[in-house]
């Protein structure tokens, strides 16, 4: 199988992200960074990371790799279509102790009668 992977991060943050904390863009690529209840958020150019008390609860990184490497690395399919697979996570707010992630994943392989879309919503 051969897949081409486009795998970015795309978000959307209401003002009360910015009255969090200031945007913070420097040479790690810091898109924001805030810490609300407790729970930190850092948001970059190549991940959403969501810590409490040290211990990380989510990376969007670790999440897209891990399922990628399941699904497509470590498949025992036969097929040797080509496949493009994009996956795209959107912070859509921070409230509180909660973050809202939207998770977004898109494959078509040539031959298919269609693409697969999956769109869900995580609550950290």
């Amino acid at each position: 199988m051969t897949y081409n992977i486009k795998a970015w991060i795309s978000s959307l943050a209401g003002l009360c992200l910015l009255g969090l904390s200031h945007v913070a863009p420097g040479a790690d690529k810091t898109i924001w960074q805030g810490e609300s209840g407790g729970l930190k958020i850092l948001w970059t150019s190549e991940d959403i990371i969501a810590t409490k008390g040290g211990k990380v609860l989510f990376s969007a990184k670790a999440l897209a790799r891990k399922d990628f490497e399941v699904e497509f690395l470590n498949s025992e399919s036969e097929s040797d279509s080509e496949c493009n697979y994009e996956r795209t996570f959107t912070l859509l707010s921070v409230v509180g102790t909660i973050a809202s992630i939207k998770d977004m994943s898109y494959q078509y392989c040539r031959g298919a009668i269609r693409p697969l879309v999956n769109i869900q919503f995580t609550t950290v």
